[in-house]
């Protein structure tokens, strides 16, 4: 609910900036009479950063205790099962021994598995608040 309460508000702030009953100066108001052409623009090669992360989580898992992780992991997983234990504690824990972020959601998807968000759709908002600017002349 409160995802579809974000896009709806969404939805009808960008009918407003649209209609110009809401100001943003410099993209429907007050906008420069000439254009800028010359920017530079970074282009970042994906296959490398991926690369390069993957190579980092190597460096990580082969200086780390193993078995000392793995035991902070699994410590994690017993207390999700149970529900004893502060598991915020046990994943900061984990974390200082090198686990990494992935490792320790999955120790505690392995019990309590992993939320799916439901896609929906909201409808209609944008139209509604535009037929409201221009009802009113704004737009």
């Amino acid at each position: 609910m409160p995802k579809m309460r974000i896009e709806e508000s969404a939805a009808r702030r960008q009918a407003k900036i649209d209609s110009g009953a809401e100001t943003i100066v410099g993209v429907n108001k007050y906008r420069m009479d000439v254009q800028e052409q010359n920017f530079e623009v970074r282009k970042i090669d994906n296959t490398e950063v991926r690369k390069s992360q993957i190579e980092r989580i190597n460096s990580v898992r082969a200086s780390r205790d193993t078995k000392a992780c793995q035991d902070a992991l699994d410590a994690i997983q017993m207390a999700a099962y149970s529900g004893e234990g502060n598991l915020l504690e046990l994943a900061v824990t984990a974390a200082h021994l090198r686990a990494t972020v992935g490792e320790i959601s999955d120790a505690m998807e392995k019990v309590y598995g992993r939320y799916v968000a439901k896609d929906s759709i909201v409808r209609g908002a944008y139209g509604a608040e535009a037929s409201k600017m221009w009802s009113k002349g704004t737009g």
